[in-house]
């Protein structure tokens, strides 16, 4: 099992491998055309925290957390032929550590990949980890809801 790299800044070959996870496994409405477009965006986050796991020199998937809004937010992304494997399991149990969290997701699978296929909504994924349905709003052209994860008391 590989270890979850944890640092507050990628290289630039890792924000390659981040782009191109983004670009494939994400709706085409949110792909950037560019390395350096999504790297413009990553650095309007306010402190960001990578989760990384590799297998060997390759990118299988990442986490990123940071503040936005008055909140701490997360973005995941698993490279196709690694999903399956517990990675997500594995960076979102990492990233809950950190304590409450909330993240934009796309409530229903209506939305294609830039391969054609469609993009299957990660909500039941995220509510089978103890997060909770909230907002639902419109964002850069998707419908896409708001869940929370709330650390447990005690």
């Amino acid at each position: 099992m590989n270890p979850i790299e944890i640092v507050e800044k990628i290289d630039l070959e890792t924000l390659r491998q981040v782009w191109s996870i983004w670009n494939t496994e994400y709706p085409a409405k949110i792909a950037y055309p560019t390395v350096a477009g999504l790297g413009d965006f990553l650095h309007t986050l306010e402190n960001p925290r990578w989760h990384l796991i590799r297998d060997e020199d390759r990118l299988s998937g990442w986490l990123l957390t940071f503040d936005y809004i008055g909140s701490r937010w997360l973005a995941m992304a698993i490279a196709r032929d690694q999903q399956r494997l517990g990675i997500g399991t594995r960076l979102l149990k990492q990233a809950m550590q950190e304590g409450t969290l909330s993240a934009w997701v796309v409530d229903e699978a209506v939305y294609l990949r830039a391969d054609g296929e469609i993009y299957p909504s990660p909500v039941p994924f995220y509510l089978k980890h103890g997060w909770v349905r909230t907002d639902s709003i419109w964002y850069e052209q998707l419908d896409v809801r708001r869940l929370d994860y709330n650390p447990p008391k005690g």
